[in-house]
């Protein structure tokens, strides 16, 4: 089987880009994390380049993504971070009320936990495994800058990109809306560095055969986290970003 076709019948799909195609059907995301394709910080690239680098045939995978399953409601067990709502369609206040709402609280909830869960096992672990210990310091730091991130996205970026979307250009000490903008997609590769990192500190997040409860809990929390901070880090990267850019070149 070839890795890839340039003449497939889906080639609208796959020359399309990760972040375009998770936005416009979020039900696609669940595809992209079991196939570790990076929709969020990586967004830009096409689906056809993406499979061609990892040596996967094109037409299978857009046959998956052409028809994803269908999300469990709401208020299903096990929802996760994904839903069916087309973000591009809502207002910008909309997109940031959500993001703040839902991923924001999600971190701030479970930032906390999971740093007293990482504590716990390097505690009680780290000494056979050492690579615990760097779980919980990877961790630490993460948890710092992002704390930190969701304080400068809520104090600054988000209002001044609510007055861009209501028509409102007028000075702003950071200048153009392009510079708080870089400093979140940067801070945004740091987060998925150290995500990345974590992951492979613990082989995927698999718990050995004898992992303790605590232990389990971890790996599971840090998986959810990961599936999390990837659709909030889509998106603003993929979404809000280029709204506010846009918003700010048609005003000038």
């Amino acid at each position: 089987m070839q890795p890839h076709s340039r003449n497939s019948a889906l080639d609208p799909l796959a020359k399309r880009t990760l972040g375009e195609l998770v936005a416009e059907m979020p039900a696609r995301a669940p595809i992209m994390e079991s196939l570790r394709f990076d929709y969020c910080c990586h967004g830009g690239r096409t689906l056809e380049e993406v499979c061609r680098q990892q040596g996967l045939n094109v037409d299978d995978i857009a046959q998956r993504l052409e028809n994803p399953p269908t999300p469990p409601q709401a208020d299903a067990p096990g929802r996760g971070p994904h839903d069916d709502r087309d973000w591009r369609a809502a207002s910008v206040d909309e997109l940031i009320d959500h993001i703040e709402s839902v991923h924001h609280a999600f971190l701030r909830r479970e930032l906390p936990r999971i740093d007293t869960l990482a504590a716990k096992v390097a505690d009680h672990h780290g000494e056979r495994d050492p690579r615990l210990n760097d779980v919980r310091s990877v961790f630490r730091l993460m948890r710092a800058e992002l704390e930190m991130h969701m304080i400068k996205e809520e104090q600054v970026l988000f209002p001044f990109g609510r007055r861009l979307a209501a028509g409102d250009a007028g000075g702003h000490p950071c200048g153009t809306v392009r510079n708080p903008v870089a400093a979140m997609l940067a801070e945004h590769d740091d987060a998925a560095s150290s995500l990345d990192r974590m992951r492979h500190l613990t082989e995927g997040f698999k718990p050995p055969p004898e992992a303790c409860h605590t232990y389990r809990d971890l790996l599971a929390s840090l998986t959810a986290l990961e599936a999390d901070l990837h659709v909030h880090i889509h998106e603003e990267n993929n979404v809000l970003f280029p709204r506010l850019v846009a918003y700010e070149s048609a005003n000038q």
